[in-house]
């Protein structure tokens, strides 16, 4: 680019011409790819970024923070529980900056599988006077609680007793350490008053 200046000054004029220099323009390298689309993992997902230009280095942010780097392909971890939204680019040397291209992660929990639910033993009466006693199963290996009526919920040991004249509700479910609680049962009880 050239520019032209002409100046004059006690009737002597000087012509200045200017030359603006600029570099060669540089193709960009090649925008980076993720091995692993979009969506929810359980726990963690690992991704490799990767250019397809010889020699490029990978730069990425996630959720917009610090700017990480590495030689391409990079392998990266995200196991923080959350959204994960990955911005990356990659340079090389001869090359201008890649377009960015962006992959958006969600890493949720392991979800546990469930144990066994208990089950009602198959004698229990569902209506007495003045009191209610209702027997549970376990399996083999795990904790049975339950509650009644929706109150505070107690671990079972010997039968659920329930009291009070009128109708119930009891429910009960299994725990296991490393599972999930079982599915809930419930079974309605019905207290009489002792007749006169």
């Amino acid at each position: 680019v050239f520019r032209c200046y002409v100046t004059s000054q006690a009737n002597t004029s000087a012509v200045y011409i200017y030359k603006k220099v600029t570099g060669p323009v540089l193709d960009p390298a090649e925008k980076p790819t993720f091995d692993k689309e979009s969506g929810g993992y359980e726990e963690s997902v690992t991704v490799t970024i990767a250019s397809a230009t010889e020699g490029a280095t990978i730069h990425y942010t996630d959720n917009g923070g610090e700017e990480q780097t590495g030689d391409s392909p990079m392998t990266i971890t995200l196991n923080t529980i959350g959204e994960h939204s990955i911005v990356a680019w990659a340079t090389a040397d001869g090359f201008g900056k890649s377009q960015t291209a962006t992959a958006n992660y969600i890493i949720t929990e392991k979800q546990l599988e469930r144990c066994d639910a208990p089950t009602f033993a198959e004698d229990n009466k569902t209506e007495g006077y003045n009191e209610v006693v209702i027997k549970v199963n376990a399996v083999e290996g795990t904790t049975v609680k339950y509650t009644v009526d929706g109150g505070e919920a107690q671990a079972y040991t010997d039968g659920i007793v329930v009291s009070g004249v009128g109708k119930h509700s009891v429910k009960a479910w299994a725990e296991k350490d490393g599972f999930a609680n079982s599915a809930a049962i419930t079974v309605e009880v019905t207290v009489k008053a002792e007749p006169v």
